[in-house]
């Protein structure tokens, strides 16, 4: 059952592939952009940007594969073509921007401005990197444990809750550059205030979602054209992952700070742990207790570890200050 299980996912999986690779560039560009925008006091437009590329997936999604029956080609292109729609947009901003213009000399490598930027950049980097982490070890324990009707799942689970995600990090990302700001200028209050903003916000907009989520539960696998088995666990599934939406929003902004506030090490650890040791951790041991449910709860787990990891460094480190 594994083979005929990867014999049929993996054409699939290739044909997407090929097509986001091979324009990988275009998706490097246009996530390289909107940190630009939000650093240079447009973090509006960066996120009117980055709903503008949700809402036209979403179009080109039903477009190419419903309606024109591209199949997984038809997807991938339809991936590519919304994160490239935002491009035009988000550089002329970028360019136009009268109070930061370009010059020459913004060119020119600073290798230590480059090696302050690797030290800083590794955590969003580890956060990026650890989503495809995370994805490879679910979809080989659901393989392992539910065949391909549990693999359908986690991509259904998958698709819906990497749309959630970024209004979550996005709040963390849209107050870094402030919270930053903040820092260099020894504005100790303006950070309280932002940091309890953050928290605030993000609480607010996860119990938003995950009751949005909740509610919907039943409908998602019928939307992605499942077979009743894998409607009934997508479901299931759609529980635990609603449930994680809060531990998930304070997880990025406990690691937002850190990299605002200059303290790299501490930003790396929340980012390195989620791939490194929470969720192989929690995939390891709940779908060995609980089988195909223990993967839709070890998701949940990971991010109840990762929240608590962050809040605990958080306090400590905030307690270091004052003392």
């Amino acid at each position: 059952p594994k083979r005929g299980a990867v014999g049929a996912l993996q054409p699939l999986a290739m044909e997407y592939i090929r097509v986001v690779v091979i324009l990988a560039v275009v998706q490097v560009f246009s996530t390289g952009l909107l940190p630009l925008l939000r650093g240079s006091g447009k973090p509006v437009a960066a996120m009117v940007v980055m709903v503008q590329g949700l809402l036209v997936n979403i179009f080109l999604d039903w477009l190419f594969v419903w309606v024109l029956r591209w199949g997984m080609f038809g997807a991938a292109i339809a991936t590519v073509t919304a994160q490239l729609s935002g491009v035009p947009v988000a550089l002329f901003l970028v360019l136009r921007n009268k109070q930061l213009p370009l010059h020459k000399e913004d060119f020119v490598p600073s290798f230590p401005l480059l090696k302050k930027m690797l030290g800083l950049g590794a955590s969003p980097f580890g956060l990026s990197v650890s989503v495809s982490a995370v994805i490879l070890l679910n979809n080989l324990q659901a393989l392992r444990y539910g065949g391909a009707d549990a693999v359908a799942v986690y991509a259904i689970l998958s698709y819906v809750f990497s749309s959630l995600h970024p209004l979550l990090s996005g709040v963390g990302e849209g107050t870094q550059p402030l919270i930053s700001y903040c820092h260099g200028a020894h504005d100790h209050k303006g950070m309280v205030f932002l940091r309890k903003a953050a928290f605030v916000m993000v609480l607010a907009t996860a119990v938003v979602l995950a009751v949005a989520a909740w509610l919907c539960r039943g409908y998602v696998g019928a939307l992605f054209g499942a077979g009743q088995q894998a409607q009934e666990g997508a479901a299931q599934g759609m529980i635990w992952y609603s449930l994680c939406l809060p531990f998930f929003g304070i997880a990025r902004i406990c690691s937002s700070y850190f990299c605002a506030t200059a303290q790299a090490k501490l930003a790396n650890v929340l980012a390195y742990a989620e791939p490194l040791l929470a969720q192989p951790l929690c995939l390891l041991v709940l779908p060995a207790l609980f089988g195909v449910q223990g993967i839709w709860a070890a998701t949940f787990g990971a991010y109840l570890l990762l929240a608590a990891a962050g809040v605990i460094l958080l306090q400590r480190q905030l307690q270091i200050q004052e003392d």
